[in-house]
């Protein structure tokens, strides 16, 4: 389970906890086609149809009487990823909303990289914090 807060990701594996700052995550996406045996999600794309028991050429097996048409829909797959262990596998039936996400990833990293680099305004530096 993953978590993001702040300039890190926070991740739980059992009864462990890790944080990840965004600089060292990496992020991978790709299309995946499932075969659904279950409900299709209302936001999925159904890219063809195979059989509950197909035969060597595709069609359906017609020693099997109860030989249903399932649905192949296809998913997104997002993987997160870091040089300290996280490996994280995440699929999405809507597509096109891992490359926004990862661009956003991305994003927060360099927004971060440039806070660390640089040295607080003469205003940052005067404010005191409201509560």
């Amino acid at each position: 389970m993953a978590g993001f807060i702040g300039i890190r990701i926070l991740v739980k594996d059992g009864n462990r906890y890790g944080a990840v700052p965004y600089g060292d995550l990496r992020t991978q996406f790709a299309p995946s086609n499932f075969i659904e045996t279950g409900n299709v999600p209302s936001d999925a794309e159904v890219v063809g149809h195979t059989w509950a028991h197909p035969n060597k050429s595709g069609g359906p097996d017609r020693r099997f009487k109860n030989n249903r048409q399932i649905p192949i829909c296809r998913y997104e797959a997002l993987r997160l990823s870091s040089a300290s262990g996280l490996n994280e596998l995440v699929e999405f039936s809507k597509t096109n909303v891992s490359q926004p996400f990862c661009q956003a990833i991305t994003a927060l990293a360099q927004v971060h990289g440039a806070f660390r680099s640089s040295p607080p305004s003469a205003k940052q530096r005067t404010l005191a914090p409201r509560f």
